[in-house]
């Protein structure tokens, strides 16, 4: 039942698992990895096709990008 992503990180930095599995906790927040980056002060890159909807992206107002 992990759902900080503090204690995730806290657990593989002190050696307690190698991994930490985050199934029910990714069924809830989906864009769980990316609050998890901005938790840990840490930037996550976005898929291409994401970039429209990425917080402070320069086009996320403006939807699709224009065919080229």
């Amino acid at each position: 039942m992990i759902t900080d992503p503090i204690q995730a990180n806290d657990i593989v930095a002190n050696g307690e698992a190698d991994l930490v599995l985050l199934a029910r906790e990714m069924l809830r927040d989906p864009y769980f990895p990316l609050h998890a980056a901005a938790a840990l002060g840490e930037t996550a890159s976005w898929p291409p096709q994401y970039l429209r909807a990425a917080p402070n992206s320069p086009r996320a107002h403006l939807g699709y990008p224009p065919s080229a």
